[in-house]
């Protein structure tokens, strides 16, 4: 079975011919012992040795000190496709963070004279003019705020947003653009990693 040739004569064990654990040969050399005696007596010892070197090859899912998909994909400076992408969720958070505190701002700037003033037809002209701005501040703003929790997270979901965000900031140039190419950048490394799963939480 493992190797594909009857074990007749004199044979290399399976190690030697194919890819499989060394440890294998002793489950197989004992298997095949010549007197009865000292081959295995029941079905389940047999269970209980595959099992044991099994599971003696199962990387340990709860430590958080092995190898991840996270740390094997890095770029040139050494980091890895999972610290990028949490650069990129932080980075649409503030930016998010940022367009909300631009909102307020306009809005402060544009209505507050107005109201100071007590002049209800500049505030009625104003308003007009400055709350659909500030309303798509918002939008645009909560939704990358949305998308950064959602990448954060590593859900599958928040892909589709941040990529369509970003998309939208290479018209913002220069920092948009930036902020946009490299997000699209992290996008297209973590779908080839597969690490925006949902239900999948980030590792470290």
């Amino acid at each position: 079975m493992l190797t594909g040739q009857l074990p007749i004569g004199r044979f290399a064990p399976p190690s030697q011919k194919v890819r499989v654990d060394v440890r294998l040969d002793d489950v197989v050399l004992k298997s095949l012992e010549h007197e009865p005696e000292r081959r295995y007596q029941h079905a389940s010892e047999i269970k209980t040795d595959v099992e044991t070197i099994g599971a003696a090859d199962m990387p340990d899912t709860t430590a958080g000190s092995g190898p991840t998909a996270d740390s094997q994909e890095t770029d040139l400076f050494g980091i890895g496709i999972g610290e990028h992408i949490r650069l990129a969720a932080i980075i649409r958070i503030v930016w998010g963070s940022m367009g909300l505190l631009g909102a307020v701002v306009v809005l402060a700037l544009f209505l507050g004279p107005p109201l100071i003033a007590g002049d209800p037809k500049a505030l009625a002209i104003l308003s007009a003019f400055s709350i659909p701005i500030v309303m798509l501040l918002v939008v645009f703003s909560g939704s990358n705020i949305i998308a950064g929790v959602g990448l954060l997270k590593r859900r599958r979901w928040a892909r589709t947003p941040a990529l369509v965000l970003a998309v939208l900031d290479l018209a913002a140039v220069p920092i948009g653009t930036a902020l946009g190419i490299y997000t699209i950048w992290v996008l297209m490394k973590a779908r080839a990693a597969g690490l925006l799963i949902s239900g999948v939480p980030p590792s470290g």
